[in-house]
Formats: C-alpha cells, structure tokens, sequence
C-alpha cells in the first residue's frame, strides 16, 4: 500500500510538471487559462457581493441593524429597521 501511494505521489507530479511545461511554452493555452482564472475570479466577487448584500438585509429584518440589539428572539421582526 505504501508503494502504490508513493507511486501515485510521483506520478501526480510528473502530471503537474510536464503539464506546465506545455502550458508555459503554449502561448493560446496560456492565455485561456488565464481568461478563464479572470471570469472565475469575477464570478466568486459577484457572488460574494451578493451574499453580503443578502447577509445586511437578513440581518437588518432580524432586529440588528448595526447596532447590538438586545431583543435575542428571532422570530419577531424589528420594527425599528
């Protein structure tokens, strides 16, 4: 057991050494690589606002508001907001 995982080791970085060797030494595979690194990076902060954004309004609906609240019941709505 222990060979077969050392064996799975080497051979997983031989895969990530040969696999930038052609990836740096093509120039089009380069470059969609790192479009598709910049639409993905986009997509995770489009996301994140959006969570945020969801995250102020669950928060504020439930009686925070920024300030500390001393109402811990969740289950009624804060007028206040």
């Amino acid at each position: 057991m222990k060979n077969f995982c050392e064996g799975i080791l080497w051979g997983m970085l031989a895969g990530v050494c040969i696999g930038a060797a052609v990836v740096a030494k093509n120039k089009k595979l380069s470059k969609k690589i790192r479009d598709g690194l910049e639409v993905t990076e986009e997509k995770i902060a489009e996301t994140k606002e959006a969570l945020e954004e969801k995250l102020t309004d669950s928060i504020c609906e439930y009686g925070s508001c920024g300030e500390k609240s001393q109402n811990n019941n969740f289950s009624k709505k804060n007028k206040n907001c």
